[in-house]
């Protein structure tokens, strides 16, 4: 705890295995210097709701699930995904972005898909045109990017009211992140992911310029809506068709910023983080400006992670490899 003292503790572990018992003198030092509360090192650790009432059986009430996301936030791990009892709406969810925007530990909200309007049809914004006709692909690609420009627009509004009354310092647009894709393969997820990310940016300029007065007056909220991107987790990093970043057809792997800004926040699987001809791309695209995360599914110690089952100088080393390779930083 925060209000321990500084010094040594002693105490001892009891070790029972069948019928032979043992003691072990323990010793825990406490230095004298505190964790800054505030985290900087942002996070998403999904968290599979869906699952947890299966797992916790007769153990689960109305408050598992705010028990599950605090108990990541106590150990200074985010999880975007916020809690299910605040998805009912868009009104809902942004009051309750306002109350975690607060926490110095937070650094990450991940717009629920859920409340995108006509996201049920996400998958016919891209696709073989013999299974979706292309005038169906650009109709629903339309009533996506217009369901984003309610969902932007009621945030940024969310937050404008909260000024004007007075709530100086709120900002819910900082940490505020879309994650439409989750590990997208090759083809036709690949593209679809780009061309979410290129109607994420249209939305964005909507808005921007139909709010134009209000952020003129608050300026630091408009270079934080500038920055609401897509993050997706993905294997591709290179100068190929399947790179998220190549836009343009003729410079495989130059990324377009007029139209692809929605994904310049972006998750390699771990794995491309092994190689150093991966690692020489990403720094390039580090120093262009755009941010890299460290993304892994699966603990296979001694692979780096959070994971409880992993070793436990996995976990004490993932935050120095982070630091080694600037994961998460930007230009």
């Amino acid at each position: 705890p925060r209000t321990a003292k500084a010094g040594e503790y002693f105490g001892t572990f009891t070790l029972t295995l069948a019928e032979q018992t043992m003691d072990i003198p323990v010793t825990l030092k406490v230095y004298d210097l505190d964790m800054a509360e505030e985290v900087h090192s942002r996070s998403h650790m999904a968290i599979w709701y869906t699952q947890i009432m299966l797992g916790e059986g007769d153990n689960f009430d109305s408050d598992t699930y705010k028990t599950y996301y605090d108990f990541l936030l106590d150990r200074r791990l985010c999880s975007g995904e916020v809690v299910t009892d605040y998805r009912v709406n868009l009104d809902t969810c942004f009051e309750h972005f306002c109350e975690l925007s607060k926490d110095p530990r937070v650094t990450c909200m991940l717009i629920p898909n859920s409340l995108i309007p006509n996201f049920s049809d996400i998958n016919k914004i891209y696709d073989d045109e013999m299974v979706v006709p292309l005038s169906v692909q650009l109709e629903t690609r339309e009533k996506i990017k217009n369901g984003l420009i309610k969902v932007l627009t009621t945030l940024v509004e969310k937050n404008f009211v909260k000024r004007e009354a007075g709530d100086e310092t709120i900002d819910i647009l900082k940490d505020t992140m879309f994650y439409y894709e989750d590990e997208p393969t090759l083809g036709i997820r690949v593209n679809r992911v780009k061309i979410f990310c290129s109607l994420l940016h249209q939305a964005k300029q909507q808005v921007l310029q139909a709010k134009a007065v209000e952020f003129e007056k608050y300026p630091d909220l408009k270079a934080s809506f500038e920055n609401i991107q897509e993050i997706c987790p993905c294997g591709h990093v290179g100068t190929d068709e399947n790179d998220l970043y190549s836009e343009d057809s003729q410079q495989l792997g130059v990324t377009n910023y007029d139209v692809m800004d929605g994904v310049t926040t972006w998750c390699p699987q771990q794995l491309v983080w092994r190689h150093t001809d991966k690692r020489a791309i990403i720094q390039k695209r580090q120093e262009a400006g755009e941010t890299f995360w460290w993304y892994n599914c699966v603990s296979n110690s001694p692979v780096l992670s959070y994971y409880i089952d992993s070793m436990p100088m996995s976990i004490f080393n993932v935050q120095w490899i982070i630091y080694i390779l600037r994961v998460g930083k930007g230009g």
